[in-house]
């Protein structure tokens, strides 16, 4: 990741001059309409703005309506010559729910082609989107009266005057993106529940640099969501200031009731085809040609966790949207490489997959090779 924002950063700039879309509970997704951009202020070098052709509007995600909860995402994407959006990277989402609309509505863009020799245009955007409840969820009002800690991803602030004086801030870290705590595919597929809490250091730069887990009604809960907390990133803590480290402990329950927002919960049928040795779905063998995958966001190891080269095996349903569902290992030696390649392939988006000209949802399997590292 730190690459390819690396490369990001040294090629051309701008912001899309569209509206900053307020995607609420009860839109509908908007028509095509054509707009133009325009480069943002002061961004170096000048380039020429593309035109959009036709905008996909985000909806609001169906499972965070229980929360009511309001959000805001910021995407940076390229965009080819053909004018489709490519090598979208989320900048800001605190709710991976958020992160799925967002992206899934990009990679739907549409600019007007350029001829590829041009150099004049830009090439890189960011777009900002915000989620709006307007007070609707189903079965009436807003639900203002929802307990905070059935809030997602809502930390609590740490008694300072017990931690070590490096970890007392005076500003606490903002969080900017999260990213999905997934729910291990044979606890779901048995319908077992659980809870873990993890304790995690946010460093300077806003990072991750350590997990730990503090409790777990099952190794493997405490395993996810492990993997999940060393991928979210910050706003790091400020100390006289400047930027600095902090502490916190996070719980997370895996449940099937409505405070739950994993996706899976939605998808019984897919479950259940599945989950039955997945001989009801097709394998990508029978498709007509291999899907791509759009959004990949490459998988996670904190800096401090020491480890060896491996190439692990996951599996995984691509369903009829291109979303991935029940990502799981299935050869690997070190369970931490393997919950973060299944953390980071849970939000993969491909291309729906087609057979005989129809979407389907189908079966696959996918190396993931890591590089020694940590330490």
């Amino acid at each position: 990741m730190g690459a390819l924002m690396r490369g990001l950063a040294a090629l051309c700039m701008t912001t899309l001059a569209l509206p900053a879309w307020n995607a609420a509970a009860d839109d509908a997704p908007a028509a095509g309409a054509a707009a133009t951009s325009a480069p943002a202020e002061g961004a170096a070098p000048k380039c020429l703005p593309r035109k959009v052709i036709y905008q996909e509007k985000p909806h609001y995600p169906q499972e965070m309506r229980y929360f009511a909860s309001n959000g805001e995402t910021v995407a940076m994407f390229e965009v080819s010559p053909e004018g489709a959006v490519v090598n979208p990277v989320l900048r800001q989402s605190a709710h991976s729910s958020f992160e799925r609309a967002t992206i899934g509505a990009l990679l739907k863009w549409r600019f007007e082609p350029v001829d590829p020799a041009d150099r004049s245009y830009c090439k890189i955007y960011t777009q900002r989107i915000e989620y709006d409840t307007l007070g609707h969820v189903p079965g009436g009002s807003g639900r203002s009266g929802v307990e905070s800690s059935h809030a997602p991803f809502q930390l609590q602030t740490a008694d300072l005057s017990k931690l070590p004086e490096d970890f007392r801030y005076d500003t606490a870290p903002e969080l900017l993106v999260s990213v999905p705590i997934v729910y291990p595919y044979e606890k779901l597929r048995h319908s077992d529940s659980g809870k873990a809490t993890v304790a995690f250091y946010v460093d300077p730069n806003g990072r991750v640099a350590k997990t730990q887990v503090v409790s777990a009604t099952d190794p493997v809960f405490g395993q996810a969501l492990q993997a999940a907390l060393a991928g979210w990133t910050f706003k790091p803590a400020m100390k006289n200031g400047v930027p600095s480290w902090a502490l916190f402990e996070y719980t997370h329950e895996f449940s099937q009731d409505e405070t739950s927002y994993i996706f899976e919960f939605q998808l019984p049928s897919l479950l259940s085809a599945y989950s039955g040795g997945g001989k009801l779905l097709p394998g990508l063998e029978q498709l007509d040609q291999p899907p791509q995958a759009l959004f990949h966001p490459i998988p996670v190891v904190e800096p401090t966790y020491a480890h060896k080269a491996e190439t692990l095996r996951l599996e995984f349903v691509i369903d009829a949207n291109g979303l991935v569902r029940y990502a799981h290992p299935i050869e690997f030696k070190d369970e931490r490489l393997a919950w973060a390649a299944v953390t980071a392939v849970s939000r993969w988006q491909f291309q729906p997959p087609m057979m005989d000209g129809k979407a389907v949802d189908v079966r696959a399997v996918m190396p993931v090779a890591f590089a020694a590292g940590g330490g």
